[in-house]
């Protein structure tokens, strides 16, 4: 993933989704972005931390509600690389 590195693993019933923030945070240290960018990074980590809540209450990453949130932030994220391009 672009933002950061993701890895997924099961743990008992459910499975939980769990990120490797490391590398993010030190990336995101070093460069310095304007205002609208930061808040659409803040934007894609709120999506994805209530998808990975949804996924827990729902207990499943396939649900409707969990698909809803998946596709937003993937609408964000898009957004967030086609002004990384340029």
């Amino acid at each position: 993933m672009a933002l950061m590195e993701y890895a997924a693993a099961a743990y008992g019933v459910g499975g939980y989704v769990y990120e490797r923030r490391d590398s993010y945070r030190s990336r995101k240290a070093k460069k310095k972005s304007s205002p609208s960018r930061a808040s659409l990074e803040d934007e894609i980590q709120q999506l994805r931390k209530k998808m990975e809540q949804t996924a827990a209450e729902q207990q499943s990453l396939t649900s409707e509600p969990v698909v809803e949130i998946s596709s937003r932030l993937d609408a964000k994220i898009n957004e967030y690389m086609k002004g990384k391009k340029s």
